[in-house]
């Protein structure tokens, strides 16, 4: 399966610094994979650099010299976070069940993170993290149903990474063990982070999305410093909403017992 790109929307993707050559190009959806001797998406290190078959494009440090003439993009990300990104670019084109956000399981749902790029989604994943929630999915969320059940997943590559500004791409399990990924989770909250959210809002912002056409309680929150704190209480609020039953959260109790002991 292959599917048509854009070159500009690609090279937005990668964060090219330039890009040239065509205006869109066909890439096989696990192009990540074709990094290689006869891959379609090859690494341009020098000029000299021959091959026997031209490929459809080349991923390159600097705007190349003659003679390549395939489409090419400029980027500085390293193999491993260029994968990444590529897979991630490429899981958005081709599956319309796809949706861009963070997914993080506290206790037995999920929160969907989702604002735009450098909103804070994946400082806040980190927070919810340290205080023993799991990573489902980072940047992109696979959702699936099954009867009245909503199911958010990550795509098999992109498993246990997270994107951190300034850190690049981590490794979940490797930083919080490996109870701190999850395989799927149920939505049952989207917090949309916007640092033009009505701080005077007393009366709260609560408003209804549908995933799938699923409804969901959907909370416009500003990043700060106790955003981890404020998602909890923000789920446990919509739980309540919903004819939940009261009291605290296992989640909850667990750190507050953490909290007696220390």
């Amino acid at each position: 399966m292959s599917v048509s790109v854009r070159l500009d929307a690609l090279a937005a993707a990668l964060g090219a610094r330039d890009f040239g050559g065509a205006e869109t190009i066909e890439l096989p959806v696990d192009a990540p994979r074709w990094f290689g001797a006869a891959a379609p998406l090859r690494r341009y290190a020098a000029a000299s650099e021959q091959t026997p078959d031209m490929p459809c494009a080349w991923i390159t440090q600097g705007p190349p010299e003659p003679p390549i003439t395939a489409p090419w993009l400029a980027v500085t990300l390293d193999e491993a976070a260029l994968t990444w990104r590529l897979q991630r670019a490429l899981d958005r084109l081709a599956d319309g069940t796809g949706m861009p956000g963070t997914l993080v399981r506290i206790g037995n749902h999920g929160v969907v993170l989702t604002g735009s790029a450098g909103s804070g989604k994946s400082h806040a994943a980190l927070e919810l993290l340290h205080r023993g929630h799991a990573l489902v999915s980072d940047d992109l969320i696979r959702l699936e149903t099954a009867g009245n059940r909503l199911t958010g997943r990550a795509p098999e590559q992109g498993r246990g990474r997270l994107a951190v500004r300034q850190l690049g791409i981590i490794d979940v399990t490797a930083h919080f063990g490996d109870g701190a990924v999850s395989r799927s989770a149920e939505p049952a909250l989207i917090v949309e982070l916007d640092a033009n959210a009505d701080a005077d809002g007393l009366d709260g912002g609560w408003e209804e999305s549908g995933l799938l056409g699923r409804p969901l309680p959907r909370l416009r929150l500003s990043p700060g410093p106790m955003i981890a704190t404020v998602i909890e209480v923000a789920l446990q609020e919509s739980i309540l909403r919903r004819g939940g039953r009261g009291g605290a959260p296992a989640w909850i109790r667990e750190q507050q017992e953490a909290i007696r002991c220390d």
